[in-house]
């Protein structure tokens, strides 16, 4: 029994070591674990602290910036304010003088626009004055002419309408007289030797002179031509009716700045063919009245309208198209079916020396 119990006690005993060498050994280990984490803890506060150290001195230097900024701002604010007292003042000021300067606009606007309408009426009176200066002829070439209708001539009075080939030809001759084409021997002679110098070389003077108011150019076509003529001619020619239906030469139109339906003709004739248009002139009658146009040998008016005759060799024309050219009208007017229609040519010559004479 006591045996039993000593073994027991030794057991126990035994059991008791045991455990208590493993409670310590348990506890070292977890003591020596603990002192390293608290040895890692201090080194995390230590490392903390560090940074802490560094962080206040940052705050220190931001607080330090942030008071020199606000210094820095409070002047900006301050120099604002005196800018902005200027900005306001000047803002007022430029309102005024914008003011005064849209009044004086305004003034401008008007006086531009009197100097323009001034500008432009000095232009057409300048126009108007070289056009009277240069284009006109004086009375001895005038009474050439006059001679020329009244004693070589046909005088184109309406009693002398049947005299048709002979009134054409000399209508035709006039408008070759002022290209220094043609010329009557006798009555050259004797202008010759009582003005001392050639009426046909006088009258080309002036011709020469219209053709460069007609502003036609190298390369122009001959619709071009035509249209130049035709709207040069209508700004300064006004149709008016004569007593006597007299055939005037292109120069004396020129110079009246008037003149019926014949003369118009002759003088756009005269300008065409100076051009290199071939031409003729026609003589047409409607039933009631007489009427003269202009003949072009051309193929159509480009991008224009037209009434034209297929052929006029039976009035010893080239052969070939030939269009009638109404010369009171511009351009954009010649294919007026109206107008045309009423016309049957009566009798037509060709402005060529060759067949006049």
């Amino acid at each position: 029994m006591s045996n039993n119990v000593s073994k027991l006690i030794i057991l126990i005993t035994v059991i008791i070591a045991t455990g208590s060498g493993f409670m310590y050994f348990k506890t070292a280990n977890e003591k020596g674990a603990l002192e390293t984490e608290l040895t890692d803890y201090s080194l995390q506060v230590l490392s903390l602290n560090n940074d802490l150290d560094e962080k206040t001195e940052d705050i220190n230097d931001l607080r330090d910036d942030y008071q020199d900024i606000e210094t820095q701002y409070d002047l900006l604010e301050s120099q604002h304010d005196v800018l902005r007292e200027d900005y306001d003042e000047l803002n007022t000021d430029y309102i005024e003088l914008y003011a005064d300067y849209a009044e004086v606009y305004a003034d401008y606007a008007e006086v531009y626009a009197d100097y323009a309408e001034v500008y432009t009426n000095y232009t057409e009176l300048n126009y108007l004055y070289t056009i009277n200066t240069e284009l006109r002829i004086g009375n001895s070439l005038t009474s050439y002419y006059d001679y020329l209708r009244y004693e070589l001539g046909p005088t184109g009075s309406r009693s002398n309408w049947g005299y048709e080939e002979e009134s054409c030809k000399f209508a035709s001759s006039l408008a070759l007289h002022d290209l220094h084409r043609l010329y009557w021997i006798e009555a050259e002679e004797n202008y010759g030797t009582d003005v001392g110098e050639k009426s046909y070389a006088q009258a080309w003077e002036v011709m020469a002179k219209a053709i460069v108011f007609c502003e036609s150019a190298s390369g122009d076509s001959d619709t071009d031509k035509i249209e130049k003529v035709l709207r040069f001619v209508n700004s300064i020619v006004d149709y008016e009716l004569e007593i006597d239906d007299s055939l005037r030469a292109p120069v004396e139109t020129l110079s009246l700045k008037s003149g019926d339906c014949d003369d118009f003709s002759i003088l756009v004739a005269a300008l065409l063919e100076a051009l290199d248009v071939q031409t003729g002139i026609g003589f047409f009658e409607n039933g009631d009245s007489a009427h003269a146009m202009v003949l072009v040998q051309l193929d159509s008016l480009d991008g224009y309208r037209y009434w034209k005759y297929d052929d006029l060799t039976y009035y010893d024309f080239e052969p070939g198209t030939w269009l009638m050219i109404e010369p009171q009208f511009t351009i954009d007017l010649q294919g007026d079916d109206e107008w045309f229609s009423q016309w049957s040519m009566y009798m037509a010559v060709e402005v060529d020396y060759e067949k006049v004479t």
